[in-house]
């Protein structure tokens, strides 16, 4: 079971602990390289040295996902909380923008977990039905970035999840490369806006990133 700090007193400076209410009902901490490789993330390390193995060890070059053949790196781990009271998260796909995301692993940290709980997962395939997968500790949902809508369900209780996305090379660079040929100018923007529209892009696009809440919210608005 991965357990870390259970309040931001606690939590190593400097990756940040990210909450928009009006957005999505949960507490985001994304958890940087360094994080990862100290002392209070050592179970977390573990865990996705463990996914890194199944999905650029195992189905990166397997024939029967020939789609995946490109991946060739990994998101900073993002945490995320839901506290309960309804908290949930509204219909999207990850990458609706080309930003090189093509396989999103979620895996789920809540033991005991009932139906009653509610806080399902659910996915809303091209073809075929809608499915509920509901955060049982131990669980792991892998789908396509760029393909599959979903949605986190109203929760009733305190829910736990640890996300990775995995990006497709060709994909990624094309991404990289627009942005650094961004430059956002234009007659009637302000400087500000121009700043951030290209901080909103280059989270996007980036391998380990720590978006502010207002990048989480264009995003979400994106998407």
């Amino acid at each position: 079971r991965i357990q870390g700090p259970r309040s931001t007193q606690t939590l190593p400076h400097p990756a940040p602990l990210v909450q928009v209410r009006d957005v999505r009902g949960d507490a985001v901490y994304w958890v940087s390289k360094e994080l990862l490789n100290s002392s209070h993330f050592a179970a977390l390390k573990e865990a996705v040295s463990s996914i890194d193995g199944l999905v650029l060890g195992v189905l990166k070059g397997h024939r029967a996902v020939p789609v995946l053949a490109g991946l060739h790196a990994r998101s900073d781990p993002m945490l995320a909380v839901y506290p309960g009271g309804g908290a949930r998260f509204q219909k999207h796909i990850d990458n609706s923008a080309e930003d090189g995301r093509k396989l999103t692993v979620v895996t789920y940290l809540n033991p005991n977990w009932k139906q009653a709980d509610g806080g399902a997962l659910r996915i809303h395939p091209p073809k075929g039905p809608v499915r509920d997968v509901y955060p049982q500790a131990g669980r792991m949902v892998l789908f396509y970035s760029d393909v599959i809508a979903h949605e986190v369900m109203p929760s009733n209780a305190g829910r736990h999840a640890m996300t990775v996305w995995y990006y497709d090379k060709a994909e990624h660079d094309k991404a990289k490369a627009a942005v650094a040929k961004t430059n956002f100018t234009h007659a009637n923007v302000s400087d500000q806006v121009r700043m951030e529209a290209r901080d909103f892009v280059r989270d996007i696009v980036a391998d380990s990133s720590e978006p502010t809440g207002k990048t989480l919210q264009q995003l979400h608005t994106r998407a």
